[in-house]
């Protein structure tokens, strides 16, 4: 099996479950909902883990954005906290998750946000508990 794919034309602004991949088995799970703000956001985002945390068909791909189209810094400092908690408290693979100030000392809740992400990695993939198989 090819451990390749290409996503591509997926509708704009939106989220799609179950897309075709141009190569390969693999089916996308995309949220991009970027013209979304605050809670609304945020409950796409959440809503696109909940999907990933209880799949564990390897060939199905999620990715997740979580920045937003309106004031990205302003957003990340009120949405990089609220994910980092989500993922603390969620079980299950998060599939690729993209933000905007991840990391980010100066912005708040981007470096929590990079830790978390950490941590996810840590219980999933490098203690045995992987959608991938062997």
């Amino acid at each position: 099996m090819p451990y390749t794919t290409r996503i591509t034309n997926w509708p704009d602004n939106a989220t799609v479950s179950n897309y075709a991949c141009e190569v390969g088995p693999f089916r996308a799970n995309v949220q991009d909902a970027y013209n979304k703000n605050g809670t609304n956001k945020q409950t796409e985002v959440k809503s696109m883990l909940k999907l990933s945390t209880a799949d564990t068909d390897h060939t199905h791909l999620y990715y997740n954005y979580l920045s937003s189209a309106n004031s990205p810094k302003t957003y990340a400092k009120a949405t990089n906290p609220v994910i980092a908690t989500y993922l603390a408290d969620i079980t299950g693979p998060v599939g690729y998750l993209l933000a905007d100030y991840i990391g980010s000392t100066s912005v708040s809740g981007g470096s929590d946000l990079l830790r978390a992400i950490i941590a996810q990695n840590q219980k999933y993939v490098f203690e045995g508990r992987t959608r991938v198989t062997k």
